[in-house]
């Protein structure tokens, strides 16, 4: 299955793109930015990773809405900090799950296999 990982700390984003390469899935790339997720997504990406707190203009759950309303994939958001506002705005996503920082391999292998039911 392919996957795309939106994530601004690139030692972060590269040990999720080989976690999901041991399971036996594709990652097309790392983006940090709407542009480069732009760029990276096509209708073949079945689960975006997408990390909340971006260091760029949008935050993750603005590019999760710009991409959902594009494409049709399963949603992981990736973060640190899961609060109360973060928690309320994602519940709006259909088809999206959450694994907090820092990630443990069995969360991540479940997310997919949740995902691969799905698409």
């Amino acid at each position: 299955m392919k996957t795309l990982v939106i994530e601004d700390e690139m030692i972060i984003a590269m040990d999720l793109e080989l976690s999901i390469e041991l399971t036996g899935n594709e990652c097309v790339g790392i983006a940090s930015s709407l542009d480069q997720a732009m760029n990276l997504m096509t209708d073949e990406v079945k689960i975006v990773f997408m990390d909340i707190n971006l260091n760029s203009k949008e935050n993750g759950i603005e590019i999760a809405e710009i991409l959902r309303n594009n494409f049709d994939f399963y949603l992981v958001f990736v973060s640190a900090s899961y609060n109360q506002l973060f928690s309320e705005k994602t519940k709006m996503f259909d088809n999206c799950e959450f694994i907090k920082k820092p990630f443990h391999f069995n969360s991540l292998r479940q997310v997919i296999e949740n995902a691969k039911k799905l698409y």
